[in-house]
């Protein structure tokens, strides 16, 4: 009597992530095949990495073309919907002030590129233009970035130069 191949299914169905990584160990000769209704099977080498939630279904056939049981598992920790970013603060009209950004998000953290560095936080206070990006990253990475063109801020003090006046003392009016 030839034994059934024998199969396990490992996966953490705990964690959120937006890809399930699943490691399947079969006998040497066997292959590894998987479906989600029982009647269409897929097969598949290596860690099998799913994208959608569901309730799944392995088994291996060996060389003898003997089929294991299946082994199901059911699958609820993927997102994959990415988190909402809005961002407000920006100035509208000319300021001479530093411009205070705030990010409001779904889900997730935070983070600003100021120019140079990565910085976390939803408030950040910009003093010169430019365009800055806030990126938030939820619990199974998935990612929204946006940019945010800061172009009001005029810090600059205008200068004033006056032409015309007279070089001499005089009681008429001056042109300036």
């Amino acid at each position: 009597v030839v034994p059934l191949p024998f199969i396990n299914v490992e996966a953490d169905t705990e964690t959120v992530t937006n890809k399930l990584a699943v490691t399947v160990t079969i006998p040497e000769k066997a292959e590894s095949y998987y479906s989600t209704d029982l009647n269409t099977w897929t097969k598949f080498e290596g860690t099998l990495y799913l994208e959608q939630n569901g309730l799944y279904y392995f088994k291996a056939v060996g060389d003898t073309d003997l089929e294991s049981n299946y082994v199901s598992l059911n699958v609820e920790n993927i997102d994959t919907i990415a988190p909402t970013l809005e961002i407000t603060g920006n100035a509208t009209e000319w300021t001479n002030k530093d411009v205070v950004l705030t990010a409001t998000v779904s889900d997730g953290t935070v983070t600003f590129y100021n120019g140079t560095t990565w910085v976390e936080g939803a408030k950040q206070t910009v003093s010169t233009n430019g365009t800055y990006i806030f990126r938030v990253t939820d619990a199974a990475g998935n990612v929204t970035e946006k940019n945010v063109n800061v172009d009001k801020i005029d810090k600059v003090a205008t200068e004033l130069t006056i032409t015309g006046n007279a070089e001499f003392w005089t009681n008429e009016d001056v042109v300036l």
